[in-house]
């Protein structure tokens, strides 16, 4: 699998976990096209979807932002704390973990798919973690039980448990998995 000609809607990231033998029977037709060309072809075949405004959230927060989300459903749940530096002194108060993302430099992740099958224990890829981010060089080393190690060129903030991370040999999809 290769990236759209459209980096703005490119989709690869969220299909990287499409299993190999269902990839090869997919057809996958409008990667060769920009946005607004599809968006003329749904109205020149009357699809009512071809004016809809394009999502700019995450596909449960329909209204608002990620913390109200959080709020409205568990007004229960309280999550201010503190500001900690590593040596375990206090700089601060926050009003709440679900205003932040938790970042890291390096990452493990497991529940791995390969698009295409590592040949060594260790190899250089530009990695991917999140949606409509740079994908930035990294080196993957492969650990027991379907899981890797991914150390970025460079530091990377917003690095998230739950979210996935995707390897890319330039435009080619080569697999991925979920930060833990």
């Amino acid at each position: 699998m290769v990236r759209g000609v459209d980096p703005g809607k490119d989709q690869t990231y969220v299909l990287f976990g499409i299993q190999r033998d269902y990839l090869k029977r997919m057809i996958l037709p409008v990667g060769d096209f920009h946005k607004d060309e599809i968006r003329s072809m749904a109205g020149e075949t009357g699809l009512r979807v071809a004016d809809k405004k394009d999502s700019q959230e995450i596909c449960f927060v329909t209204s608002g932002k990620h913390d109200q989300f959080v709020k409205q459903r568990r007004p229960d749940a309280e999550t201010a704390g503190d500001f900690v530096l590593t040596d375990g002194s206090v700089v601060g108060q926050h009003n709440g973990i679900e205003r932040f993302t938790i970042g890291r430099s390096e990452l493990t992740a497991d529940r791995c798919n390969w698009l295409v099958e590592p040949t060594t224990a260790e190899f250089r890829c530009e990695a991917m973690i999140r949606y409509n981010s740079p994908a930035l060089p990294a080196t993957v080393k492969l650990l027991d039980e379907g899981r890797i190690q991914v150390t970025f060129d460079e530091p990377r903030n917003g690095i998230a448990p739950g979210q996935a991370v995707v390897c890319y040999d330039g435009d080619t999809v080569l697999g991925g998995g979920w930060i833990e």
